[in-house]
């Protein structure tokens, strides 16, 4: 045990054993206290920080006034007015800035110290600034601002004399709506839709709100906004109109707007009575305890601390309630703006159902309202009286504390929410499922002008002989080394120019008929790693830069919902979604049927701008990512809980997650959990008893699932009386790397548990007659494609193949594309902030462990064999977005030159710079670039100077500056950009060159540059311009002249004469016409003669 000195203020000096007796503490009674005397002791001795223990400071300021001359520094342990574990804390912070020790493992066991920055902190400032109103001009777009807190404008719609309401919802500027914030989400109270209703009633003469229903709550992201519009009908026979609410994000500007009420608004007659005084109180009314209605809104699951904070004293009359409702000061600024205060009204509804109702498994709402009547406004304490008229109803009467009448409800009906109400509620926010559609954008139009085709692979000789039965010339070529040979003197008869436009690569042959089937896993494996293999030569090769490689697939896709019958094809699809990814319009990936009119329509692809396509009879498909509409689901058991589940990849975080939620929420009783450490993988034996103690018999087991054998011998323990019902295939591990360094193992490894497991599940399991569930997970990447998971993401293509493949032969199949899930698993325990933002910004930001699980409830209630999880609604501008998330019929825009100096593309801008502003202006993009692509808020914060590798870029961050600074330049920029210059200013350096050429010429464009600048300027008669124009045109003959091409030339061959012209195919015209006007992209032919 340690020792702690001890000083007396009797003696004035350290106590000694056995001092501390009688005598003593007497003397300590007795004689005056030294307490200055031995602080100043103990200072001189070296301590120079003094705790008070104690539960309140008493001996501080006299501490600190001993301490005034010196460096000492007084802290306290406990104060009376705090409590005790937060101001404890708070001490133990005071005492480590003082410099002492503090234990903090003994508080933070199993936390870890967090490194420092390598570099000093730089100061800069992240807090973020409350968002400020934006003025708008609602009168130009035909609105009519109106002054209400709710609705903000006001439209008169054609026809009838129809009304549109709209307003704008956030928790930032509605303050009020922050205590209705639950699982991240604001629930907006009844009440609210309520107010809205009457308000603009009042506007019409409708002041009576006759009925409405709240079909659904009223409900969005605490980060969003929410955009409302109330639409009232024309006025009927009697005056009366139909209202009806909606609702959309604000951000989601193309999405479906959501119904959530609808009712009627009334004129109020003259022969109607108004609300009258309610007299307050009745002699015989009995007072509620506080600790009573606490309990009755703790039971009935009511957000009891803000309903107390509105109540004030509550009265039982009978079966009445009485209730004193509190509005706090700082509401009474915004309250008289409302005809019915939602939150006094809210609190008072929720107090009264957990009082007079029957209880309920969820919070009851109020649904339905009947015959509302406000009178005036609320602004100060309102007092009312709740009357119960049927088991879920009530009637209301309000009245300010003068007892004058505020508002009367004849009825409102408080029920629970439905299930998939309760879970929205409960959990947060659940996107939509999406599907995967094929579009028909028609037969492509034939280009005036063939292209030229070369046809590459093993598999390419039906394909070229087929293309030229329909007219189509192609090269045929083994593969792309014999190409590049072509043109080589290394063979007897080179080819001249052999370099094609497109290069054609069928992945199988496309001759015959298709027939359905399944391959092996060897089959798979050797077919996809044979096209990457292709892919990385044609990447590598700098004479192909310009060509364009198309992969062709045979019934790989499934353009009607229907059947695959080429899987291997599919996985070929993912894999080059994520060639695409990181090599943008390079690579172009078809699905052809078997009709004669698809080879016709080939040639016309380079140009219908498509990515991703497929053939029907001749028409061009295109797939598109569509959301799934939402359905009120029956209450009908999704899985037979009678039989045994199989959850492969149980011993990771997501297989642990269905475990739980198909036990807890499906109340399965019999689970069969495999994975490759079965029993024994941290985490299990937890998992194991926890699903034990809800009532479940759970076995783990311990299985390669890419081994056959193994997962047969599994499948053969379970029981006969608890048959397999359902197999949920969670199984899955990751290598990733970009496309040019992707191996042949690196595919093996992820396709062994995904590929070569579903297989064996697939035959293993397809004569199981109770089986009624069979669940695959898949990615979003397959869908998507995602830089650096290129077997990735031709896996799970593989996957959603085999699901459709099933479904065909009559097979229970879903598979779930997935985004990506906040809670870390095994697979994503390495991502960075980088990598998440990467991912993030391609439309799938992470789902929340409770919407991962809703979403999976809502695929297996959609129906369709495939759904993608987790991607948002709200639409980014198409260049940022995969082929499948492009608009309708869209293609990916190209910015177009105009008065807009962001328009205008790069170069042009950058020619029209004076020569000092160039060299910062591209410094200025490449800066910015960085920014957007590590997230910064600031591109000053880029350093120009400082090497890429130490700010943190991977080859994946390498690839997408590639991919945006090409996009921005409107250039092809090599692959390996960021290692070949590897700071900002390096690559600006390199894009400046690239744009403006070397140092020689750039005097040259300085010039042209203060021309520009001086004619734009210029003011002059016609006369003066036509000279202009003379002189100008005479320049550019300068640079087109013959001689001058001929002495600039030197070396090249004659050109053709006349007669080569005349004996000319057209092709070799048009190339002869490019080569005059000196297209670098123009292919050569021989001179003198014609090419056949």
């Amino acid at each position: 045990a340690g020792e702690v000195a001890m000083w007396s203020t009797v003696t004035g000096e350290l106590v000694e054993a056995g001092e501390l007796d009688a005598e003593y503490w007497y003397r300590n009674l007795r004689e005056p206290v030294m307490f200055a005397d031995v602080i100043r002791r103990l200072q001189d001795a070296g301590p120079q920080v003094f705790i008070e223990v104690g539960p309140h400071p008493v001996l501080g300021l006299a501490l600190s006034t001993v301490l005034a001359d010196g460096d000492g520094r007084v802290l306290h342990t406990l104060r009376r007015d705090q409590p005790d574990e937060a101001q404890m804390l708070r001490s133990l912070g005071e005492a480590w800035s003082a410099g002492l020790p503090v234990a903090w493992g003994e508080l933070l066991p199993a936390a870890e110290p967090v490194a420092l920055p390598t570099y000093a902190f730089q100061r800069h400032r992240y807090w973020l600034d409350a968002p400020a109103a934006t003025p708008v001009d609602v009168a130009s777009a035909g609105l009519t601002p109106m002054d209400h807190p709710l609705l903000s404008a006001v439209a008169v719609l054609p026809g009838d004399d129809a009304r549109l309401f709209v307003g704008r919802l956030d928790s930032h500027t509605h303050s009020w709506l922050r205590e209705h914030i639950t699982a991240g989400m604001v629930v907006v109270p009844p009440a609210a839709i309520v107010e809205m209703a009457l308000h603009a009633g009042r506007t019409l003469h409708c002041s009576r709100l006759a009925d409405l229903t709240i079909a659904e709550p009223l409900a969005f992201p605490a980060d969003e906004d929410l955009r409302i519009q109330l639409v009232v009908g024309g006025p009927d026979d009697e005056g009366g109109r139909q209202v009806d609410l909606y609702s959309r994000s604000a951000d989601d500007t193309e999405g479906d707007w959501r119904s959530h009420a609808t009712g009627g608004l009334a004129a109020h007659g003259d022969d109607e009575p108004l609300p009258t005084p309610m007299p307050w109180l009745p002699a015989d009314a009995e007072p509620m305890s506080e600790d009573a209605v606490r309990r009755a809104l703790t039971e009935g699951g009511y957000d009891t601390e803000n309903v107390l904070a509105r109540l004030g004293q509550l009265w039982k009359h009978g079966d009445d309630v009485l209730a004193e409702v509190r509005v706090q000061e700082r509401e009474e600024l915004t309250a008289h703006r409302f005809a019915l205060y939602p939150d006094p009204l809210h609190a008072v509804l929720q107090a009264a159902a957990a009082l007079t109702m029957k209880a309920t498994s969820e919070p009851r709402t109020a649904t339905r309202w009947r015959d509302v009547v406000a009178v005036r406004a609320i602004t100060g304490d309102v007092r009312v009286r709740l009357t119960p008229t049927a088991p879920d109803t009530l009637s209301l009467r309000l009245a300010g504390t003068d007892d004058s009448p505020l508002a009367d409800v004849a009825g409102v009906t408080l029920l629970p929410p439905t299930a998939e109400q309760a879970r929205a509620l409960r959990h947060g926010t659940v996107r939509p499922l999406h599907r995967l559609i094929w579009e028909g954008l028609g037969v492509p139009p034939q280009p005036t002008v063939p292209g030229r085709f070369a046809v590459v692979g093993p598999a390419g000789d039906e394909l070229s002989e087929a293309l030229r039965r329909e007219g189509v010339d192609n090269d045929r070529y083994a593969d792309l080394a014999e190409l590049a040979l072509a043109g080589s003197n290394a063979v007897p008869n080179p080819v001249p120019n052999p370099v094609p436009e497109t290069i054609l690569v069928p992945v199988a042959p496309i001759g015959g008929t298709s027939s359905p089937g399944v391959p092996s896993p060897g089959e798979v494996h050797a077919t996809v790693t044979g096209v990457l293999r292709i892919i990385q030569a044609w990447l590598a090769d700098e004479q192909l830069g310009a060509t364009r490689l198309v992969l062709l697939t045979r019934s790989a896709v499934a353009t009607d919902g229907g059947d695959v019958t080429d899987l291997t094809g599919a996985a070929v699809w993912g894999l080059a979604r994520s060639v695409q990814a990181e090599h943008p319009d390079r690579l172009v990936v078809v699905d052809i049927d078997e009709r004669e009119e698809s080879l016709r329509s080939l040639s016309a692809l380079p140009a219908a701008g498509q990515p991703q396509s497929a053939l029907r009879a001749g028409a061009l498909y295109v797939p598109r990512l569509r959301p799934v509409p939402r359905r009120r689901t029956k209450e009908t058991p999704l899985l037979d809980k009678t039989g045994t589940v199989l959850i492969t990849g149980a011993t990771g975080t997501l297989g642990g997650l269905v475990a739980r939620h198909l036990v807890h929420e499906h109340g399965v009783g019999r689970l069969l959990l495999v994975g490759r450490r079965g029993a024994t993988a941290p985490g299990m034996s937890e998992l194991i008893a926890e699903l034990t103690l809800a009532g479940a018999d759970v076995t783990a087991e311990s299985c390669d699932v890419g081994d056959r054998d193994a997962l047969a011998a599994v499948l053969k323990t379970v029981p006969a009386d608890q048959p397999l019902t359902a197999v949920v295939h969670a199984a899955g591990v990751l290598d990733d790397g970009t496309v040019t360094s992707l191996t042949a193992d690196q595919f093996a490894t992820v396709f062994r548990p995904k590929v070569d497991a579903a297989l064996h599940l697939h035959e293993l399991t397809r004569d199981e007659a109770a089986l009624r569930a069979f669940v695959i997970f898949s990615s979003a990447a397959s869908t998507l494609g995602t830089a650096g998971q290129g077997n990735y993401a031709a896996a799970n293509a593989f996957l959603e193949a085999l699901t459709l493949r099933r479904r065909a032969e009559g097979l229970p199949a879903t598979s779930v594309a997935w985004g990506l899930w906040a809670e870390r698993s095994g697979m994503t325990a390495h991502l960075g902030e980088t990598d998440v933002r990467r991912i993030t910004r391609e439309a799938a930001s992470a789902m929340s462990t409770a919407e991962g699980l809703a979403l999976f409830d809502a695929a297996l209630a959609a129906g369709f064999p495939l759904t993608v999880a987790g991607l948002d609604a709200v639409r980014r501008p198409n260049a940022d977005l995969p082929p499948v998330l492009w608009e309708r019929h869209g293609t990916a825009p190209r910015p177009a030159a105009g008065a807009d100096p962001e328009t205008v593309p790069f170069a042009q801008r950058l020619a029209g710079l004076p020569e000092r502003d160039r060299e910062e202006a591209v410094l200025t993009l490449v800066r910015r670039t960085v920014a957007d692509v590590l997230t910064h808020a600031d591109a000053e914060r880029v350093d120009p100077d400082r090497a890429f590798k130490e700010v943190g870029f991977d080859s994946l961050t390498a690839v997408e500056l590639r991919n945006r600074l090409a996009a921005a330049i409107e250039r092809r920029l090599p692959p390996s950009l960021v290692f070949d210059f590897p700071t900002p200013r390096a690559v600006a350096d390199h894009l400046r060159t690239e744009l403006l050429g070397s140092a020689s010429t750039d005097p040259v464009f300085a010039n042209l540059a203060e021309l520009h600048t001086t004619l734009s300027s210029l003011e002059a008669d016609d006369a003066v311009r036509d000279k202009l124009v003379a002189r100008l045109q005479g320049l550019v003959s300068v640079l087109t002249d013959s001689e001058a091409h001929r002495a600039r030339d030197r070396g090249r061959e004659p050109e053709p004469d006349d007669s080569d012209i005349e004996s000319a195919t057209a092709d070799e015209v048009f190339a002869i016409l490019d080569q005059e006007l000196d297209d670098p992209a123009a292919p050569s032919v021989p001179q003198g003669g014609s090419s056949r």
